[in-house]
């Protein structure tokens, strides 16, 4: 998965309210409906938003996404802790009252997939969102079941169109994100040779080294807490993943540039560079 980017929209009452979510239950999927448009755009068309004015008479509108997603780009717009207005309706299916409960929206992460000029989600952009919903899953300890369409949560909007038009990708989709779940972590060997001369435990995710978070500090790598395992580091968001009650970070996205790493039999040493 690429790395995530923030653009983390301004606090306003259209498309931020800084609202805490009630809980996590559920990730839904849409579409842009803005044929060959980047995920970049749709982040700032919720960001251009917050300009509105509520007193001008001209009616509001209210909406955004916890993440946007691309073939190249994932951006995130609104912490995972917090309300996005991505599923809002005055009517919603049974199934969703029944598991998400009266609003949706307070207990659902949103997550907008881009389209071609075709209209049609990339192979791409699907692949992206499959590596992003399987971390969320993770994260919040959830399932396949988990996912929803937008229209299985309001049940009048068709969206994402080209899963409403072909069911069997949605369930391409939930499967690949299964595929993912079902690989577990497994500890690397045995544990790190840090350059301050402790060793450091991490694992092994998806072929990728994850070293515990406790190596920021040590290595001196400015970072900043973001909560849900979310840290900033490098002026970018890094999701972490949690295993046996530890937060393990991504080596690849949190490596200072001073130290470079070598491979040994099935873990990795990290020295300074001479």
């Amino acid at each position: 998965m690429v790395p995530i980017q923030p653009y983390l929209l301004p606090i306003n009452p259209f498309s931020r309210p800084g609202k805490k979510l009630r809980a996590v239950k559920g990730i839904v999927m849409h579409y842009t409906a803005s044929p060959g448009a980047p995920a970049l755009n749709i982040s700032r068309y919720f960001a251009s938003l917050a300009n509105q004015n509520p007193n001008d008479g001209v009616e509001d509108r209210y909406a955004s996404a916890h993440y946007s997603v691309d073939d190249l780009s994932i951006y995130q717009n609104v912490p995972t802790d917090e309300l996005a207005y991505h599923c809002g309706s005055t009517t919603y299916t049974k199934e969703a009252l029944t598991r998400l409960g009266s609003y949706p929206n307070d207990s659902t992460i949103g997550i907008e997939m881009c389209i071609d000029k075709k209209g049609e989600i990339t192979e791409k952009t699907f692949q992206q969102a499959v590596n992003l919903v399987s971390m969320l899953c993770k994260q919040f300890h959830l399932t396949s079941l988990d996912i929803w369409t937008h229209k299985g949560v309001v049940g009048w909007k068709d969206c994402p169109l080209p899963w409403v038009q072909n069911p069997n990708e949605f369930e391409r989709f939930k499967k690949a994100v299964e595929g993912q779940l079902s690989a577990k972590a497994k500890p690397s060997y045995p544990k790190i040779k840090a350059v301050v001369g402790r060793d450091l435990p991490a694992i092994i995710v998806d072929q990728a080294t994850h070293i515990i978070w406790t190596c920021l500090p040590l290595l001196n790598i400015k970072h900043e807490y973001k909560g849900n395992g979310l840290f900033l580091i490098h002026d970018r968001l890094v999701q972490g993943v949690v295993y046996e009650g530890d937060t393990y970070l991504p080596w690849g996205q949190i490596s200072p540039p001073d130290i470079t790493p070598f491979q040994i039999s099935g873990g990795w040493m990290f020295v300074y560079k001479p």
